[in-house]
């Protein structure tokens, strides 16, 4: 794996404290549908597992269209080639974050999991679908959490591709990044992850193996006042004036995950600084990181 962009996201011990109703076509909302109808034991509206293990509650839950190969039986298709089923998406507010953590380590042991979606409908069913041997392709650690993943094969009754969970509630983040301590940090986007997805014949049995290459880590941005152009632009000039980031030019950029004031989560970003821009209207700098590796602490939270 190219050694710059190894993920390393890490459950350690617990931090200090510190619209329309109306949903879109083919979208079914988990929630409205459990209140209308009693709940199967034991089972949340809409919950994630992964290798049979509750993982926890998504926001929303995005699926790949119906269609294809799509029995677990029958992988891969009967013709031997990859079956293109789709990536499906997930998305996570950040009070399950501690929860997540095995689940997106899985990119760094390189391993492919089995996630398992469960649905209570309308009239009380349970839909179950089922993604065997999924990799995560892209991993977005914004406001809220987005997990993108690819099966090798899909198990689905059928129904709305898209389904509401639990209510969206975005994290704010509180950013240091200490070459800039004397300006605070007013905005920042975090670095998006995405694992490159290597795709194998076995000669044997004519399957695609489909396992982890490289992993690729977007560029963090971060914006400040104006007043701390000049610092930034020093910054990124340094090492744009030899076209190489020293060791000595990373630092961790850190951004506290605050939930109703409390600290939930706490991102640590290796990056080093190599551009910045002036807003338009002369009111921000937004310089722009290299980011070699993420970590996350977390606080786990009581269950519910």
């Amino acid at each position: 794996m190219n050694p710059r962009a190894i993920v390393f996201l890490l459950a350690l011990a617990p931090l200090a404290a510190g619209g329309s109703d109306q949903s879109p076509a083919g979208t079914v909302s988990a929630v409205s549908a459990a209140v209308e109808s009693p709940r199967a034991a034991g089972i949340a509206p809409l919950a994630i597992r992964v290798n049979g293990t509750k993982v926890a509650k998504p926001v929303e839950l995005r699926l790949p269209p119906a269609g294809g190969c799509v029995d677990a039986t029958q992988v891969p298709c009967d013709n031997g080639e990859r079956n293109n089923l789709g990536d499906a998406a997930a998305t996570f507010n950040y009070s399950e974050s501690a929860a997540l953590l095995e689940w997106m380590t899985s990119i760094w042991r390189e391993e492919a999991v089995d996630v398992e979606a469960r649905v209570v409908e309308s009239d009380g069913d349970v839909r179950r679908i089922l993604h065997r041997r999924t990799l995560i392709t892209q991993l977005e650690l914004g406001t809220t959490i987005t997990l993108q993943w690819l099966p090798q094969a899909v198990k689905d009754s059928g129904g709305p591709r898209t389904i509401e969970g639990v209510k969206r509630n975005p994290a704010k983040f509180v950013v240091t990044y200490p070459p800039l301590k004397l300006f605070p940090v007013l905005d920042a986007t975090m670095p998006v992850i995405r694992p490159q997805i290597v795709e194998d014949k076995d000669a044997n049995t004519r399957r695609p193996l489909l396992h982890y290459g490289d992993i690729e880590i977007g560029d963090l941005m971060i914006e400040i006042g104006a007043a701390g152009y000049k610092s930034a632009e020093a910054l990124a000039m340094k090492v744009m004036a030899d076209g190489k980031v020293d060791e000595s030019e990373y630092s961790d950029v850190q951004v506290a995950v605050v939930d109703n004031d409390e600290e939930i989560a706490r991102l640590l970003v290796s990056a080093a600084p190599v551009g910045v821009i002036l807003s338009d209207d002369g009111e921000r700098a937004r310089l722009r990181l290299l980011a070699r590796s993420v970590r996350m602490r977390t606080t786990p939270r009581p269950a519910k």
